[in-house]
């Protein structure tokens, strides 16, 4: 496979960054995605299945439209579902041979259905930048394919589609624009293995660059708050000793109701006392 190496990188690049000391974006939950943009279609070998001669097949730039749904894990890992499609006008086949009459057919078009994973990678800017790859299948519908064995036979193409495995790198960059939306500016290598059009065999590759919209069901996940640590624990006051009465006696004379210029000083320092706060008990002893 001439260009399985990029999916390699993409994968090693992958685990780099979902290695400890990478922070990760906490979003988790369901998304749904979709986008269009612009592909570029790499120059294709194109082979005789009857003889060795080897003619190149060249595009000019396409279009392509993208969906795709999928789960976010919360630790910035994301696995999904695509579908695309994308197609471009072939431009030329070149001919080794001097043959003439080659026939580039009209256009390209390439369904692919991929499995993905992805990792974004949270810098604390208002961009989050994402790293990924997939694999999975890609059905290419070209027409009236034509090549030359020599300068007098043409070898045309016994199938106008053939399919084959697909495999993806992908990087990006996302925005949040709102509660639940994201913007996303994407950049995907697609390329498959050995496709076999009958009497012609090829592959596919293309590089592709996608303006694409993200809606999250669920928001970035809660941490729950740590409950504040006080510096010291707090200490109850302690009791206070109950306060002791300060007992005073009042003594009155014999057989009298008066009192004595002695038992009225002793009561004005009992009432002394008690506009203090203090307590007081009086003893008042008569006959």
């Amino acid at each position: 496979m001439k260009n399985i190496r990029y999916l390699g990188l993409a994968v090693s690049a992958l685990a780099l960054l979902a290695a400890p000391g990478f922070a990760a974006n906490n979003v988790k939950g369901f998304y749904v995605g979709g986008g269009a943009g612009l592909t570029v279609p790499m120059d294709n070998d194109l082979e005789s299945g009857v003889s060795n001669a080897d003619h190149k097949l060249s595009f000019d730039p396409g279009w392509l439209v993208d969906g795709s749904v999928g789960y976010a894990y919360g630790n910035g890992l994301r696995t999904e579902l695509e579908l695309g499609y994308r197609q471009a006008d072939s431009d030329k086949i070149t001919n080794p041979n001097g043959a003439t009459g080659l026939n580039a057919s009209d256009r390209y078009g390439v369904m692919n259905v991929m499995a993905n994973v992805l990792y974004d990678l949270d810098i604390n800017a208002p961009v989050t930048p994402y790293i990924g790859a997939g694999i999975g299948y890609a059905h290419v519908w070209a027409n009236d394919l034509t090549i030359a064995n020599n300068a007098a036979a043409l070898v045309g193409s016994n199938d106008d589609s053939a399919g084959a495995f697909a495999y993806q790198a992908i990087a990006g960059l996302s925005y949040d624009f709102a509660p639940h939306w994201a913007a996303t500016l994407d950049y995907r290598y697609l390329a498959t293995t050995g496709l076999d059009f009958g009497n012609i065999e090829s592959e596919y590759s293309s590089h592709n660059v996608m303006l694409g919209i993200r809606y999250e069901f669920n928001t970035a996940a809660e941490v729950a708050p740590v409950p504040a640590m006080d510096a010291a624990p707090k200490v109850a006051p302690a009791a206070r000793a109950p306060a002791v009465a300060n007992t005073y006696i009042v003594f009155f004379d014999y057989n009298k109701s008066s009192l004595t210029p002695e038992a009225k000083n002793i009561l004005a320092a009992v009432a002394a006392d008690y506009k203090k706060g203090k307590t007081v008990r009086v003893n008042v002893t008569g006959h």
